[in-house]
């Protein structure tokens, strides 16, 4: 019996083993499941629900919209070297339609056609027999580029039952004013509940096409509103602060209106195209190495180039080719075409629409941003010069008449974020500040956020300086010099400090005022035939003489500098140059 006992305690104690081992391991395992499950859920709290393809006129894919659950959307593009695979963005050369396009465009122009916000409403509605359409992005981000496939069309806009539904389709019906055949702005009714979208229309109020189109044909044409003359104003606490984004760091500013000035055949010309041709290909700018990471070279894009003083196929051509620019990347505006009333053809040959006039900034500012839609990634407009494209009715010497043309021509600027670069002359007689020498009204420089001068070195007259005029965006005023060699430009490495007020000073005091340097060196000389450079100097600058014009003088009189033994230096003249002793004075 004690052995019995025994042996039912030994058995109960391994049971107990197995039992806690038991429980260990399936606490472990369902740890573990718990584990792989919260995982799973984690990955799985976004997925894919829906694919929305944008394609073209012809049904060319060329995006697509993704939608995830919870909701969120990115967009995608097929990789043009492996079709089955995405590229997840739309980078800058991917062109932005309308979703369902093709449908859009070979709808009746006699039936109505829907702007929703949304492919998700774009759908519902197709379901109903409709004919809808949206934007890519989402709310406020309608383009003007849009418009063109509105034209002389029946457009109703249904807004989403919020503030930036209702933002969203006035910005859309503001757009469309004048393109279509009738717009009609249509706002839900405020007592349905605030988010409701037309989806929610036919899956939570069971509304049926019937009563879409009641909605449309009790809604009246957009008109836009008169406001009355008004001041319009802004809290500065409702502008988010943007950092200034450089074209050429420190110099020429994107989304802004800039200057390159100088005097006829010092290079105006040469230069914008060298700028333009870096931009054509990413080039590096010439002082890149100085710059901060990120700036050193050129952002890579398009250029719109006016010129009215070069050929196109003898010089601005060949200049581009000689420099490597990449041409495809680069277009010259003719001029324009304005339709007349009775214009009948539609189609000449070659498909070539014939120039009838020269482009006008005080009345084609619009045909130019209309272009910058149809190129894309515009970076620059070079305008040489802008004299020429003010237009007949325009007074230059005018502070109002300029800035009447330049305003806009600035905001276009801005909108677009493009760099605006006007090539302009400078007056013959000379001027207090080097700032008003800028041919015509002093309004064109002011209207400009920067201002370049291209200047010949008097001492180098194949050197070239480029200095800073006027610099409203930086606290840099360093210029280079370059010269031009074999329809090239070469920049010099180190960075330049002159300033245009000084060389025009200089340039003022030249002739009469160098005749007085001269002078004063003889009559220095009388008393002292072997003085010292810095006590010239020193007196020179007391008595009104600047640095510049005392060198020029020197020059003319072939004066000697001498190093003395202890580090000084003596200037003597010619008769008094002793051959043992000659070096050369860095002054």
């Amino acid at each position: 019996m004690t052995h019995v006992k025994a042996l039912w305690i030994i058995l109960l104690a391994v049971v107990n083993r197995i039992s806690e081992k038991f429980f260990k391991e399936s606490e472990m395992t369902t740890a573990t499941k718990k584990q792989t499950t919260s995982r799973k859920t984690k990955s799985a709290k976004k997925q894919i629900v829906k694919k929305y393809d944008y394609l073209d006129e012809n049904g060319n894919l060329l995006f697509q919209s993704v939608r995830y659950d919870p909701k969120d959307f990115k967009q995608r593009r097929p990789d043009p070297d492996d079709r089955k695979r995405w590229i997840w963005d739309l980078g800058e050369n991917t062109r932005l339609v309308l979703y369902r396009l093709p449908q859009w465009l070979a709808a009746s122009k006699q039936d109505w056609q829907i702007i929703v916000e949304g492919e998700k409403d774009v759908e519902t509605l197709e379901r109903l027999g409709f004919v809808a359409t949206t934007n890519p992005m989402g709310a406020g981000k309608w383009k003007a580029e849009y418009n063109q496939y509105c034209e002389n069309r029946l457009i109703a806009i249904i807004c989403d039952l919020d503030e930036a539904g209702k933002r969203h389709g006035l910005s859309i019906a503001y757009s469309l004013h004048g393109t279509t055949t009738e717009t009609r702005l249509i706002f839900l009714d405020r007592d349905l509940p605030e988010h409701t979208d037309v989806t929610d229309l036919v899956e939570k109020h069971n509304w049926t096409a019937k009563d879409f189109m009641d909605l449309i044909d009790k809604t009246q044409t957009f008109v836009p509103k008169k406001i009355g003359n008004q001041i319009i104003a802004q809290k500065l606490s409702d502008i988010e602060p943007v950092p200034i984004h450089w074209l050429w760091f420190n110099r020429f500013a994107q989304g802004k209106l800039c200057l390159l000035v100088g005097n006829p055949g010092v290079g105006k010309s040469f230069m914008s195209l060298d700028i333009a041709a870096r931009i054509s290909t990413g080039n590096y700018w010439p002082d890149g190495e100085n710059l901060p990471e990120g700036s050193n070279r050129a952002p890579k894009g398009s250029v719109i180039i006016m010129t009215a003083e070069d050929g196109l196929a003898d010089t601005v051509r060949p200049r581009l080719d000689k420099m490597k620019a990449d041409c495809n990347n680069i277009f010259a505006i003719e001029g324009v075409h304005l339709e007349q009333e009775d214009e009948q053809l539609k189609f000449w040959l070659d498909d070539k629409i014939p120039v009838t006039d020269f482009f006008d900034l005080s009345r084609d500012i619009w045909l130019l941003e209309k272009k910058l839609n149809e190129i894309n990634n515009v970076k620059l407009i070079v305008i040489d010069p802008l004299s020429a494209y003010y237009g007949a009715k325009i007074d230059t010497h005018k502070n109002a008449a300029i800035r009447s043309v330049l305003a806009p021509l600035a905001e276009m600027a801005e909108r677009h974020n493009v760099c605006v670069v006007g090539i302009s002359h400078l007056r013959k007689s000379a001027s207090e500040a080097a700032i008003y020498r800028v041919t015509g009204s002093i309004g064109q420089t002011a209207a400009a956020r920067s201002t370049w001068l291209i200047h010949p070195d008097k001492e180098n007259p194949d050197r070239r300086l480029f200095i800073c005029l006027k610099n409203n965006l930086s606290r840099e005023k360093s210029g280079l010099a370059f010269e031009i060699n074999d329809g090239q430009i070469e920049y010099e490495l180190n960075t330049i400090t002159e300033s245009a007020d000084d060389i025009f000073r200089d340039e003022s005091e030249q002739g009469a005022s160098v005749q007085e340097a001269i002078e004063f060196l003889y009559g220095f000389f009388v008393n002292d035939p072997n003085p010292k450079s810095t006590d010239i100097i020193g007196k020179a600058l007391k008595a009104g003489i600047s640095r510049r014009t005392l060198m020029r003088a020197k020059n003319t009189l072939n004066i000697i500098s001498e190093q003395h033994p202890s580090g000084y230096w003596r200037w003597k003249l010619p008769e008094q140059k002793n051959e043992n002793k000659t070096k050369n004075e860095d002054v």
